[in-house]
Formats: structure tokens, C-alpha cells, sequence
């Protein structure tokens, strides 16, 4: 899953560096309990994105790849007085998903890190790329809806097929909604 902080570059302009990283930064501790509580990991953070992933059983099982939302520390009305407090907002987030096989590798010379390759890291970022166009926050590959199969709590809702960039066949959405 590539998850990203929603209107970032508007936000940190309003709120000078400082403080805007001091919102990144709370943003992904925030994260932290629901993202151990759905049996995930953070593999890494680029800026004000961060790569969560999940072992396929672990994901699958009760849909926790979805379930992280349930436990998200925002939704908490302390929390959110909280953040609106410090920031005068509460930060948003678009998503993309999907599931596939992945090769983790070593990279780096200078700095060395490890890294996941294959096309399912390439299909996840573009689906991510398409919240703002199909009007979601979060987007999951039709593929990962099916291995889900009937998932309580959640809403899947079918956004149809796009020809995502690099990809020569279209891929299938739906968009999550808690219900």
C-alpha cells in the first residue's frame, strides 16, 4: 500500500517547514498502533508517503490491509481537537493497494537499503495516483477485492477499469468506504 498525505504541498506552504514536518510526523505516529494492530509493517517513507505492506496471509486474514483504518488514532475526538489544535486541520490520506508477489532486494553503495521490486510495487503507486481522478481515498485492485472476498465493516465499491502508465492492460478498482 503507497499512502500519502493529502494536499501536502498547500498544507506546508500554510505552515512553514517546521511545522509542517512536525504534522508529517504525527501523521505516521498516528499510524503506528493501527499499522502493528493489522499485522503490517512500514517498509519506508519518501517525504510525506509511506510504503506500508503486509506478509499475504497476514493482509487477507480479516482484511487487515483494510482494517488499519478502524483503529486509525484520528478518528479519536481527543486526537482530532489535538491535531486541529496544533495544525488547524486534520490530515487526510489517499491510498492504493494491491497484492502480488515482490522481490526484496539490497540496493546502495553509499547508503544501503533494502527495497521491493515487480510490477506489483509499480501497479500499487499508480493506483495510489489515481485517488484525486476517481474521487477515493483509498483504491485497491479489483485483484485484491477478489482475494478479499466479503469483507464486514468495509464498502468495496467498483470505480471500472484504467489503463494505468507502463501497463498494457487495463486494470479493474474498487473504492474503500468504512460502513
Amino acid at each position: 500500500m503507497f499512502l500519502d498525505l493529502r494536499y501536502s504541498t498547500a498544507i506546508a506552504e500554510r505552515l512553514g517547514n517546521l511545522k509542517f514536518s512536525a504534522l508529517v510526523r504525527d501523521f505516521f505516529s498516528d499510524l503506528t498502533y493501527p499499522v502493528i494492530e493489522s499485522k503490517g509493517q512500514v517498509s519506508h517513507y519518501i517525504g510525506d508517503e509511506a510504503v506500508l505492506t503486509w506478509k499475504m496471509a497476514n493482509g487477507l486474514q480479516r482484511a487487515n490491509c483494510l482494517r488499519w483504518l478502524l483503529y486509525d488514532a484520528r478518528k479519536d475526538r481527543e486526537a482530532e481537537r489535538s491535531l486541529r489544535a496544533k495544525y488547524g486541520l486534520v490530515p487526510e490520506f489517499k491510498a492504493g493497494a494491491h497484492a502480488g508477489t515482490v522481490v526484496t532486494t539490497e540496493v546502495g553503495e553509499i547508503k544501503s537499503e533494502i527495497v521491493y521490486h515487480g510490477d506489483v510495487v509499480n501497479t500499487t503507486a499508480r493506483i495510489q495516483g489515481l485517488c484525486d481522478t476517481l474521487g477515493a481515498s483509498l483504491l485497491i485492485s479489483a485483484d485484491l477485492a477478489e482475494r478479499l472476498g466479503q469483507v464486514s465493516g468495509f464498502q468495496l465499491e467498483p470505480r471500472g477499469a484504467h489503463v494505468l502508465k507502463g501497463k498494457e492492460q487495463p486494470v479493474s478498482f474498487c473504492a474503500v468506504e468504512e460502513c
